[in-house]
């Protein structure tokens, strides 16, 4: 009698699967893979359609620029500094040879260095930058913070991390 031969579904399913589960990886990569309609790559667009638009850009680049140097011509920065050991509020008075640093200690301080820096400015728009301390530091307290916006808050102000 003819039997037939022991053979393990295994050995036929095992690389059936691992062809399908290549299949399938092909089948999600597709997307990725496809051609697109020519939009994204600048194919199918006539060489004069890019060159003006290169010109708007450039265009637009040279308009932002122009802006960019017209407000800084409108605007005067003063920087202020934190002392990181007591979290006092400095100035640098930089009117002599060398720059002096003064403490601004109260409110008629802040107001007198405001009006003089307004006076200073030549007509430009003066703007206060208060400097953190560069170092780690328990310095400025909420307390400090607080009355230090209080003593700016009639002028443009902020508070930056170097």
């Amino acid at each position: 009698m003819i039997q037939m031969p022991h053979r393990a579904v295994t050995r036929f399913f095992v690389p059936l699967i691992d062809v399908l589960i290549l299949l399938f990886c092909i089948f999600l990569l597709l997307p990725f893979v496809s051609k697109s309609d020519g939009t994204e790559t600048g194919e199918g667009q006539s060489e004069a359609d890019l060159k003006a638009k290169l010109e708007i850009a450039e265009a637009q680049v040279k308009a932002l620029m122009t802006e960019r140097a017209a407000v800084a011509d409108r605007l005067n920065v003063r920087v202020l500094e934190i002392e990181a050991e007591s979290g006092k509020l400095f100035d640098y008075n930089r009117e002599g040879p060398t720059p002096v640093r003064r403490e601004v200690a109260n409110q008629a301080e802040a107001l007198l260095l405001i009006d003089r820096a307004k006076q200073k400015s030549g007509g430009k728009a003066v703007y206060f930058l208060v400097l953190n301390p560069r170092k780690l530091s328990a310095f400025p307290s909420e307390e400090q913070v607080k009355e230090y916006r209080r003593w700016f808050r009639d002028v443009p102000f902020g508070f930056e991390n170097p």
